[in-house]
């Protein structure tokens, strides 16, 4: 948690830099992003991007992920972000 002070700076920080949109992590809680939407007046998109720290293993193999799954969860990464920030 955010303290008052940090989550001004925060808010500033978008603001100044014109972020687009916020991005946050499969398991997060995204309510401070939603503060942050709130506090900034706008409706910026939210998006959840994976990090690849996780991964469901290959039925196949007892502890592989199939050799796709990384390239997937990157280009599905992608795909998020080049929705938020299209010309």
């Amino acid at each position: 948690e955010l303290s008052p002070a940090e989550f001004t700076k925060l808010v500033q920080a978008c603001r100044q830099k014109k972020v687009r949109a916020l991005a946050t992590e499969p398991g997060s809680a995204p309510t401070i992003l939603h503060r942050l939407q709130e506090s900034l007046g706008e409706k910026l998109a939210i998006i959840e991007l994976d990090p690849i720290e996780t991964a469901e293993p290959d039925p196949k193999k007892r502890f592989y992920v199939s050799p796709d799954w990384y390239f997937t969860q990157m280009e599905t990464n992608l795909r998020k972000l080049r929705e938020v920030y299209k010309p």
